[in-house]
């Protein structure tokens, strides 16, 4: 059976990051007057970025909202590259937080992953609907509106909107509510985490494609993911697309 939607992951399959997190950070903190090293930014975002996953889960959306979420995230991520300063008492601080959530909605932070518009283009041009399912905050609609490519979508959709985050079967099911006239086969979702898109979307009964590098590695780690349904980069998605009878 031939698909008629698509969704996509975000980040690290349609989009990726320009520059580490610490080269944005210290390149923003300088702006203030906070000189930070990127290395060490880079090092303590990522253990923050998890501790307040877990106690604001998705962003904040039950709770304390995406902005704090963020805001926290930016105080403790310099407070803990630089143990000397006391940036409890620094305005700066505030404003180097609201200068990061914008600039984090731009290209000075985003680019599209190689291939990736042409594989866009393609997909519209087989007039397949296509969408977005992110774990991702408000901002998303304002990066695709940026990158020129929020006009591919259908749709967007964000776990914060959603208030459920992949691989929660709750926020497939509002894709399927979205386009009721589909069957679950009839639905393709493409991402790079095994868990949160591959397995995801499968337990949801829709098909799925993974992009991972490490194709061996990949389906040692999870013997349920079959190596034909592992690209190794987005140039591949098309044409694995064709051989195995979902497009036409």
């Amino acid at each position: 059976m031939t698909v008629k939607l698509i969704t996509f992951d975000i980040t690290g399959t349609l989009l990726a990051l320009r520059g580490s997190v610490g080269f944005q950070y210290a390149k923003v903190g300088s702006r203030h007057g906070i000189y930070a090293p990127p290395d060490e930014l880079s090092k303590h975002f990522y253990r923050v970025f998890k501790k307040l996953l877990v106690q604001h889960p998705n962003f904040g959306a039950n709770d304390i909202g995406w902005q704090e979420w963020w805001r926290q995230l930016v105080f403790h991520t310099f407070r803990d590259s630089l143990p000397s300063h006391n940036l409890e008492k620094s305005s700066a601080i505030n404003r180097v937080s609201a200068d990061l959530i914008e600039v984090y909605k731009t290209k000075e932070c985003w680019k599209m992953t190689e291939g990736s518009q042409t594989l866009l283009e393609k997909l519209r041009s087989k007039g397949l609907r296509l969408g977005v399912i992110s774990n991702y905050d408000p901002r998303l609609e304002d990066i695709l509106n940026n990158l020129n490519i929020n006009k591919y979508f259908n749709f967007v959709l964000t776990s914060y909107s959603a208030k459920c985050q992949k691989p929660d079967p709750a926020i497939f099911k509002i894709v399927e509510q979205m386009n009721k006239d589909l069957k679950k086969k009839e639905i393709l979702h493409i991402g790079d985490n095994p868990k949160l898109d591959y397995l995801g979307a499968k337990e949801a009964g829709w098909n799925s494609l993974l992009i991972g590098e490490n194709v061996t590695k990949i389906t040692v780690d999870f013997p349920e993911i079959k190596s034909e349904w592992v690209v190794k980069n987005i140039g591949e998605i098309y044409a694995t697309l064709e051989n195995n009878g979902l497009i036409l």
